[in-house]
C-alpha cells in the first residue's frame, strides 16, 4: 500500500511538471498584416502568439478578431502562476457557465433551495453546495453536480479553491 502511494506521488509531481513545462509561452508582437507570413512562421515554433491587425495566431490556428473576443468571453482570470492555478481553471471549466460569475466564480445566490436535514442548498439545475466543516485552506462550500460528485470546493464568496 506505501510503494502505491508513493508511485500516485511521484506520477502526481511528474505531471504537474509537465503541465508547467508545456503552459510557458513566447509572445510575438508584429506589425505586418500578411497572414501567409504568420502562417509559415507559426509552422516553425510551436507555442507561441502572433497578434496583427486582422486577427491573432496561438499556436499555428488564426482567429480573426471576433473570433478572438468571443474566446475571450468564455475564459477564467488566474490571477497567480502555478500548477495550482491551471488545475483551479480546469475545475471551473467543468463548472456549468449558468452557475459562474464572469469573473469564474461560482455565483452562491443561485443556490436557493435548502435541502431539509442538511447544511446544503440547491439550484433548479440540480446542483448542490454543501458547507464545508472542515474550513481547511479557507474553503467554506463543497460543490455538487446532479449526481452528488463533488466537483469543486469554494470559498465564501464562490471562488474556486481547489477539487
Amino acid at each position: 500500500m506505501l510503494k502505491l502511494k508513493k508511485l500516485k506521488k511521484y506520477v502526481a509531481l511528474g505531471l504537474s511538471c509537465l503541465i508547467a513545462i508545456n503552459t510557458t509561452t513566447v509572445t510575438f508582437a508584429q506589425n505586418s498584416t500578411s497572414n501567409q507570413e504568420y502562417e509559415s512562421a507559426n509552422n516553425e515554433v510551436s507555442n507561441n502568439v502572433i497578434i496583427n491587425n486582422s486577427g491573432v495566431i496561438i499556436n499555428g490556428t488564426y482567429y480573426s478578431i471576433a473570433e478572438f473576443e468571443s474566446l475571450l468571453d468564455h475564459t477564467i482570470l488566474i490571477s497567480e502562476t502555478g500548477n495550482s492555478s491551471a488545475r483551479i481553471a480546469a475545475i471551473g471549466a467543468g463548472i456549468p457557465k449558468r452557475l459562474r460569475k464572469k469573473n469564474g466564480d461560482v455565483n452562491l445566490g443561485k443556490f436557493k433551495n435548502k435541502v431539509k436535514g442538511k447544511t446544503s442548498y440547491k439550484e433548479e439545475g440540480g446542483w448542490a453546495i454543501d458547507k464545508d466543516t472542515a474550513g481547511h485552506g479557507g474553503r467554506k462550500w463543497k460543490l455538487k453536480d446532479k449526481k452528488g460528485n463533488r466537483i469543486a470546493s469554494l470559498g465564501k464568496n464562490g471562488e474556486v479553491l481547489g477539487k
